[in-house]
């Protein structure tokens, strides 16, 4: 149901701004991206600490430039790992500690809307806001182990996120390169914010920086 609404959306802008209008163009292309994603457990919660390893993203940037405006969607997949761990105080013996790694396919969806800054010959500079939406197709993955790397339950434990689907905001700068009169190289540094997010630990703040870089041909 979502992807429909979302094909219904990019159907609509298609017909709202035509391919032929003056100074316009479409173009679409792969793309890459490195997410650093920052988690912060709720207060209350002790001897606890979660962290999220870098995350490479892949998939399809689809972009309208008309005239000083770039709207742009983006639809990509990532394999994301939180590293959880939880010390429990023993007063007659050492501490335990134990680690617990969850893992998750997440499809990412960001939309769009940067004004132009700069136009110099080959390069252009935007800056633009717009949301970004996640959603989990399935239910997160995980396992823990000891200090030692022991296993103390059963790998690929099943664990239901408490939303599958959240919307954030996104900001970005975008500077393109026209490589030739068809091909174009985008670097798109980016900033996420998000409200809440479901992993089995609990709900957090999260925030998330992106570096992405994307090839796009002109239709």
């Amino acid at each position: 149901m979502k992807l429909f609404i979302f094909s219904i959306c990019i159907s609509i802008l298609c017909c709202y701004f035509p391919a032929h209008a003056q100074h316009s163009y479409w173009s679409i292309g792969p793309i890459v991206s490195l997410d650093q994603y920052i988690v912060n457990l709720p207060s209350g919660v002790n001897g606890a600490s979660i962290r999220n390893p870098v995350a490479l993203s892949y998939g399809v940037n689809l972009s309208y430039t008309v005239k000083q405006l770039l709207f742009d969607v983006k639809i990509l997949t990532s394999e994301r790992e939180y590293r959880y761990s939880q010390t429990y105080p023993i007063t007659s013996s050492p501490d335990i500690t134990t680690y617990t790694t969850i893992k998750a396919q997440y499809l990412i969806l960001p939309v769009t809307v940067s004004y132009r800054l700069i136009s110099k010959n080959r390069f252009n500079m935007f800056a633009g806001l717009g949301a970004i939406g996640e959603w989990l197709p399935n239910s997160f993955e995980s396992y823990s182990t000891n200090k030692d790397g022991m296993i103390l339950s059963d790998p690929g434990l099943k664990a239901d996120p408490g939303h599958k689907f959240r919307i954030g905001g996104n900001a970005q700068v975008v500077f393109r390169f026209s490589l030739t009169n068809k091909i174009l190289l985008s670097l798109e540094p980016s900033y996420h914010l998000f409200s809440r997010v479901g992993v089995p630990v609990g709900y957090t703040n999260q925030h998330a920086f992106s570096g992405i870089l994307s090839f796009g041909y002109k239709l």
